[in-house]
């Protein structure tokens, strides 16, 4: 009986490792960086100067806390009477 384990055991571990190398040999692990790099040359990255000017605090971004006025606001709750609560 051993002598069968044994067989059983190397074929299926010599199949399992070559089915392993195909598997990596499709997939590319084995291919170097210039190999696997299949894009045209670029440019370096150049950085240029920032033409933005802002503008004089018409679109600046509302204050922490600040109501915004474009809307049409509903109180429904007020602090001074927290037992009252006018949902429309």
């Amino acid at each position: 009986r051993l002598p069968l384990t044994a067989i059983f055991f190397t074929v299926t571990l010599l199949a399992a490792v070559g089915i392993g190398l195909f598997f990596a040999m499709q997939t590319g692990v084995f291919k170097s960086a210039a190999e696997l790099n299949t894009a045209p040359p670029e440019a370096p990255p150049t950085v240029e100067d920032d033409d933005f000017t802002p503008a004089d605090g018409a679109n600046a971004p509302a204050k922490p806390g600040a109501a915004d006025q474009s809307h049409d606001w509903i109180n429904v709750f007020s602090p001074t009477d927290p037992s009252h609560v006018a949902a429309p």
